[in-house]
This record gives structure tokens, C-alpha cells and sequence, in this order.
């Protein structure tokens, strides 16, 4: 029998039982690719199984333990860095995503896996790519580009990141612009404004563009609507400039599609008919998905779908296509892929360890084993996983 989602795991039934699955381990695989300077193995050596732990120089994550810059990699078939409590302040000052918050609650550790999709990420960054990731949920999507936004800024990248597109289509209050005829949304500014203030807190080189405009923006009045908005539509006018004259910025927007779908808000439509308000009718995000003027600018766009958000199966698909809708076109598709086996057990043995035993897992029970069977029940979906090793 051989698992066709993960090539290289291959089980052997003996006597056709459901208790008798036995691993055979993974037989020698070439390596393919060129050796990534900044972790120095391939992006195919990285999903070997084995046993033993050892660590791993990495320049983004620290061991909270030891202060050293570190990587943990746990049996070779994946690994871990540290995003201890002052590398998040110091780099990831929007707060962590709710994922990730239940990830370090479940296990313990602030450790977050390292994957094959984040090296290929970091290298198309570096190439000047801009990507659509998108997956089924549980891949991963929200991870990676916390991985990313971490590495960038490490690397000395300016990088807007919106936690939530999504935040950016709901509970505000809203204003038609009188000049433009769209609608003006000031809270989903403000909060852009304070994503944008927070990033200017970290930078080593804050521009003071961005601070007046934010200062501005926040200072207003719930009675300028228009202000607030225009404040945080110069920041991203302003990040746009700064690619012009040849500064390294990364946008990195999660939760992308949600701003191709439709708010939470309502327009008269007629005497007695009232409708939502599509997404790309306020002035924010339809300045902020422009992925085409943004990325002509010189900017690196990266956005990440969430499959929370239902869209068209025509529009779904067109985003990060050739023909795709608004500014889409230019964002090239990344397939982020469920968990496999292989990361799978690596997940087991990283939360074995952090809880010094499943305990309610009898040592009779092999690791590859489980690991199989957690890929059987959960398809890969990594909160699904998470959510039965913490039962166990």
C-alpha cells in the first residue's frame, strides 16, 4: 500500500490487518536544487526521517535558553526555530496571529516549524517575486508569512504586514467620498495606521513621511472620516516611493481574497432594496489589493488566501492569474501543501518532547506509525493535528 499523498513514505502490510502497518523507511532520494546559501542544505534534504536531534545555525530565530541564533531539527525530517518573546517584540510588533498563539499555548515552547514552502518563499523574495500562496486550511499559509515578515525584517527589509485583510472589511463605520464616490472606512484605517506605526516603532530607519502620516491619522477626530483614510492611503503611497528609489519593500497581506469579496456593510440600493458593499469600493482596500500598481512600483507583494472567505469558483481562481481580476495578474500562484507524513512526524516528536511524553501513548506505539494515521485522520491539516496531540 503506498500513500500517494507523500512520495516518500511507503507502508507495508504483512497479513492485511488494520494493527499491522509496519514503516519501511525512506530509501536515499537525489537531492534536487541548488543549496540555499542562508540554510545551507537543499529544499529537498530537509524531509529525511531519522531519530536524533541536533541543532542547526539559523539568523532569524533565537533559543531562549541559550541566546544563540538556532534551529532545531527534530529526526531531520523538519524543523524548528525559537521566536522567543523579544525576537516577536522586536520583529513581529503587529502580534501574533491567533494560529500561532494556540500552536505555542498547545505545546508549550514558542518553537514554529520550518518548512520546504518558507526556503522557497525566501528565495523568490530575494528574486523579486511576487507570490499569491494559497492552500486548503491547515496548511500553514499564516505561519509562513509570519516566517517570512521575521526574516525579511531580520534582513533589513521595510515590510507592511496586514495580520487580517479581513479586519479590513468589517465592523466600521463608513462615509461615501464625496470626491471619488467610493466609501471611506476610518476604523479599518486606524487600524492599518497602528499596524503601520508599529512596524515604524522596530525600523532602524523610521521614515518620517510614515510617522507624520500616521500621526496625523490617529490624531483625527471621528468627525474626519476622509482624513484618517487619506493618512493611511499616503503610507502606502509612501512605502511605493521608497521601492522607487530603490529601498527593499515586502508587503505581506493574509487573508488577500477577503478583499475581492463583500463587507459587512450596507448601501441603499432602493425604495426598499439594500445591499452589501463590495470590498473594492472603499478607498482602502482598493488602494491596498492593487497588487499591479504596487508591485510596478518595485514593491514585493505577497498575499495569502483564506479559504474562511468564499468567493465565485471564476473569481477564486482568477486571483494570481493571467487574467485575473484588479491587480492579481502580476502575483505569481504558490501552492502551500498540507502536512506530510514526514512533518507530520516531526510534529509528534516536537510535542513529545516538549511535554516530556504523550503519556496517554503506550510506548509499544511507533512514532511513524501514529504519524501515519494522524495524516489519515486529519488529511494534513495542521490545526486538526495540533488539536488531537493535545488530546493525546
Amino acid at each position: 500500500v503506498k500513500d500517494c499523498l507523500d512520495r516518500k513514505t511507503e507502508v507495508v502490510n504483512l497479513n492485511r490487518s488494520p494493527g499491522s502497518l509496519l514503516k519501511r523507511l525512506p530509501t536515499a532520494t537525489k537531492s534536487i536544487g541548488p543549496t540555499h546559501p542562508s540554510i545551507g542544505e537543499t529544499l529537498d534534504s530537509r524531509l529525511r526521517a531519522g531519530t536524533v536531534w541536533h541543532t542547526r545555525k539559523l539568523g532569524y530565530l533565537s533559543d531562549s535558553s541559550t541566546g544563540n541564533d538556532t534551529a532545531t531539527e527534530l529526526g531531520e525530517s523538519c524543523r524548528f526555530g525559537i521566536l522567543d518573546e523579544v525576537a516577536e517584540l522586536s520583529l513581529l510588533p503587529e502580534g501574533l496571529p491567533k494560529s500561532l498563539e494556540d500552536e505555542f499555548a498547545t505545546s508549550g515552547t514558542r518553537r514554529m516549524m520550518i518548512r520546504d514552502i518558507d526556503a522557497r518563499l525566501w528565495d523568490k523574495i530575494q528574486r523579486r517575486k511576487s507570490m499569491l500562496l494559497d492552500g486548503e486550511p491547515g496548511a500553514g499559509k499564516t505561519v509562513s508569512c509570519v516566517n517570512l515578515v521575521v526574516r525579511a525584517r531580520k534582513a533589513g527589509w521595510h515590510v507592511l504586514y496586514v495580520p487580517s485583510a479581513q479586519k479590513l472589511t468589517i465592523e466600521s463605520s463608513y462615509h461615501r467620498d464625496e470626491s471619488s464616490g467610493m466609501w471611506d472606512t476610518p476604523d479599518h484605517a486606524r487600524l492599518l495606521l497602528k499596524w503601520a506605526r508599529a512596524a515604524l516603532e522596530i525600523s532602524s530607519e523610521p521614515d518620517a513621511a510614515d510617522a507624520e502620516a500616521v500621526g496625523e491619522g490617529l490624531e483625527s477626530s471621528d468627525r474626519e472620516p476622509n482624513v484618517v483614510v487619506n493618512a493611511a492611503l499616503r503610507v502606502i503611497e509612501n512605502a511605493k516611493r521608497r521601492a522607487q528609489s530603490g529601498g527593499k519593500v515586502l508587503f505581506v497581506v493574509d487573508e488577500y481574497n477577503s478583499m475581492f469579496g463583500m463587507t459587512d456593510m450596507h448601501e441603499v440600493l432602493g425604495p426598499r432594496k439594500r445591499g452589501n458593499i463590495e470590498a473594492g469600493k472603499t478607498r482602502l482596500c482598493a488602494a491596498l489589493r492593487d497588487a499591479s500598481s504596487i508591485v510596478k512600483s518595485g514593491v514585493v507583494y505577497v498575499g495569502a488566501t483564506s479559504k474562511a472567505v468564499q468567493l465565485s469558483y471564476s473569481l477564486n481562481k482568477s486571483l494570481g492569474g493571467e487574467r485575473g481580476r484588479g491587480g492579481s495578474e502580476v502575483l505569481e500562484r504558490e501552492q502551500c501543501q498540507l502536512f506530510s507524513t514526514n512533518e507530520i512526524l516531526g510534529m509528534v516528536q516536537h510535542y513529545e518532547a516538549a511535554k516530556s511524553g504523550l503519556g496517554a501513548v503506550h510506548p509499544s506505539v511507533d512514532r511513524h506509525q501514529l504519524s501515519m494515521r494522524l495524516r489519515v485522520l486529519t488529511q494534513g491539516n495542521g490545526k486538526e493535528i495540533r488539536q488531537l496531540c493535545a488530546i493525546l
